[in-house]
């Protein structure tokens, strides 16, 4: 059964000697950005500079936790949305403005008049990202953790992005049809004649045929997405 996507704010991280800051994105995804950047690395791609030789690091969480790299790439910018002003640090920015609030005021009444203003204000209710990179889509669609029952039997929720990479590196020794035959998206030709006797070759034809576009869909995938890579989002 497939689980709901739960809509998440800001995901706040620490790191000793740097100010907390947020992200919009699970870590998981920034993650296979690594691992497909470093996969395009090695084949003679070019990412943004920003993002380093990843060859040079042992794995993900070296490069994440590194102070020039990793978090501080997709992480948001550091602000308070709401704090106390008075004298002279009550100026404002485009992006501002002051309230005066009775604080003998009902505290729900308080919440809706400033909800109110705000509205009128026009300002989002989603917040939208302001990190130097970022995904090419909502997280929600994100193929991170999505039900797929027949890729491995032994697990109910599969990594698509992990499915897909293994899948292209899988392609560099392997036929497609090899592939299909080793996740079960294909059966070989005597078996599938076993489980239907009375079947006809055109119809093992269409079932090859099927399995064959499913392994070459996700090998155009990581092709795309290395595209993208070089344009500095993901995937």
């Amino acid at each position: 059964m497939k689980k709901n996507w739960k809509k998440r704010k800001l995901l706040t991280y620490r790191f000793k000697g740097r100010e907390p800051r947020g992200l919009l994105w699970r870590k998981d995804v920034y993650k296979e950005w690594f691992l497909y950047g470093r996969l395009f690395q090695e084949r003679g791609g070019n990412l943004p500079k920003d993002f380093g030789d990843l060859s040079k690091f042992k794995d993900f969480e070296e490069w994440w936790r590194d102070p020039k790299y990793g978090f501080e790439l997709f992480c948001e910018p550091s602000f308070e949305n709401v704090e106390e002003v008075s004298g002279r640090s009550s100026k404002t920015t485009k992006d501002q403005i002051l309230l005066k609030i009775d604080l003998r005021g009902d505290l729900e009444q308080i919440e809706r008049d400033v909800k109110r203003i705000l509205v009128k204000k026009d300002v989002k209710s989603d917040y939208e990202s302001q990190s130097r990179y970022r995904p090419s889509r909502p997280m929600k669609h994100m193929k991170v953790g999505v039900s797929d029952l027949d890729y491995d039997p032994g697990t109910k929720r599969t990594n698509y992005l992990e499915m897909y990479r293994k899948t292209f590196l899988l392609s560099e020794k392997m036929s497609e049809k090899e592939i299909g035959i080793k996740y079960g998206w294909i059966r070989k030709k005597e078996d599938w004649f076993k489980m239907n006797p009375e079947g006809k070759t055109f119809e093992y034809q269409q079932h090859l045929d099927t399995g064959v576009k499913r392994v070459r869909r996700q090998i155009n995938f990581v092709k795309r997405t290395f595209k993208n890579l070089e344009k500095g989002t993901f995937p």
